[in-house]
């Protein structure tokens, strides 16, 4: 139901109004319809951007940017997950076995390995990434390791 219709039903009702095709109030009401509908239009598309899962522009742009990470895959679900999985990181997730949990915020596909006589966590990635994705990445995973280690990325 848009706008004149429902104005128009409810103003019905009432018994006061009889909104006939060419009255005046009949071309108020439309000219009331047309700006509310722009103004729903509006509120659907905010509403719609408040909420991560139905998203589409500035409502995952923005969160992207407050965890400040870089995202490989462009397209709109992988954003969307990768939003969700660097939210979800607490202060208990700083172990080896979380990293793991990290490549679902940066969604690379890839198998890490240990060295620890040599102080290294290394990455070998199945996504190809360019030197800046992979100092960029190198950067915000470092958060997320333990402060003696060091991660190596390769393709």
């Amino acid at each position: 139901m848009n706008s004149f219709e429902s104005m128009s039903e409810k103003l019905k009702q009432t018994g006061l109004y009889h909104i006939a095709e060419g009255s005046l109030i009949y071309y108020e009401l439309c000219a009331y319809a047309e700006g509310l509908d722009i103004l729903y239009e509006v509120l659907n598309e905010l509403e719609n951007e408040c909420f991560i899962m139905t998203a589409k522009n500035y409502g995952l742009s923005v969160p992207e940017k407050i965890v400040n990470k870089v995202n490989v895959m462009s397209s709109r679900q992988s954003r969307r997950s990768s939003v969700i999985n660097a939210l979800s990181v607490t202060s208990k997730d700083r172990m080896m076995y979380s990293l793991e949990k990290y490549l679902n915020i940066f969604n690379i596909k890839g198998e890490f390995t240990e060295n620890v006589p040599q102080k290294k966590i290394t990455l070998v990635c199945e996504t190809g990434l360019t030197e800046t994705q992979k100092q960029q990445i190198t950067y915000q995973m470092s958060q997320y390791m333990p402060c003696w280690m060091k991660l190596v990325i390769e393709n």
